[in-house]
């Protein structure tokens, strides 16, 4: 595919990182080598949509991440979906098995998907910092997308889980032009898990120059809980899995107890036995997040 926007520094067909890495990056022993080579069978059988890795620049960095589109592309008629991946550092990269689980169903449903690995990740230069700057690659990622000759020029949306979730929350805080959103298994208080949000935040506020603000106003920032009246600009959907135990479902419920005293335009829909990424319940995630997209859809 030609380069649409001068942002892009490369743009190429997407390869399935080695079984090492795709195992680094999932959560521990979710995955293995046979599993892998299944995937990459499924994924090589794969006719109705195509995959690039995308290398961009925000401000002085380059960004790496992922594009899905659908195989038979018609000028100004498709959509775009921001997808947040979660983890951080290597841990949550867009590697196959996130791809074919939440990017791919998009892509074959007509939308045009992108997806950031943040700064400092999968091959990018700078540092990841856990919602500051690097909401920034999001932000950017849009404005590229938005180039983008498939789309209607009408619809955007965004998918965020877990860490991508406080993303989304946070894209949206900072004005992304979304016609509606979805969350799963989403950060909303960085100060609750017990502590090991906070304790991710500290490491990368250790690496920040100075002058700082302060490790509590930082929390404070990247916690939706905070400021939900920030939120109504954009309906959203809450997604949460009941048996969560990396993001407890009180994220959702909390932060939907907030939402119901503003303004906003959100649902929520909790997984019984639902786990952190849901993948039991792909299918009903998949059709519901889409039904939300469709109710807010602009012709």
């Amino acid at each position: 595919m030609m380069i649409f926007d001068s942002r892009i520094r490369s743009l190429e067909p997407f390869v399935p990182h080695d079984a090492a890495d795709a195992i680094a990056a999932l959560p521990a022993g979710s995955y293995d080598e046979a599993i892998d080579a299944n995937v990459k069978k499924r994924f090589s059988r794969i006719t109705d949509a195509t995959f690039q890795r995308i290398i961009y620049d925000v401000e002085d960095v380059s960004v790496s991440g992922v594009v899905v589109q659908p195989e038979q592309l018609h000028e100004g008629k498709h959509p775009i979906l921001i997808f947040n991946r979660g983890g951080s550092g290597h841990a949550g990269v867009l590697v196959l098995p996130v791809i074919l689980r939440y990017m791919l169903p998009f892509a074959q449903k007509g939308y045009l998907v992108f997806g950031s690995n943040y700064r400092g990740n999968d091959g990018g230069t700078g540092k990841e910092q856990f919602g500051g700057a690097d909401v920034t690659d999001i932000l950017t990622l849009i404005e590229i997308a938005k180039q983008h000759p498939g789309w209607d020029g009408k619809n955007i949306y965004m998918l965020g889980g877990s860490r991508g979730g406080m993303m989304t929350y946070l894209c949206i805080k900072h004005g992304a032009p979304l016609n509606a959103a979805v969350t799963f298994g989403g950060i909303s208080d960085v100060s609750r898990g017990e502590g090991r949000w906070q304790e991710l935040l500290e490491r990368y506020y250790s690496r920040l120059p100075e002058p700082r603000p302060s490790l509590e106003t930082m929390i404070e920032e990247r916690s939706a809980i905070a400021w939900p009246d920030s939120l109504m600009r954009t309906p959203l959907l809450l997604m949460h899995g009941l048996a969560d135990d990396v993001v407890t479902p009180d994220h959702t419920q909390r932060l939907a107890e907030a939402l119901s005293f503003t303004n906003a335009v959100f649902e929520t829909e909790y997984y019984e036995g639902g786990k952190h990424s849901l993948s039991t319940h792909s299918a009903a995630m998949i059709a519901r997040t889409h039904d939300w997209f469709e109710r807010f859809k602009r012709d």
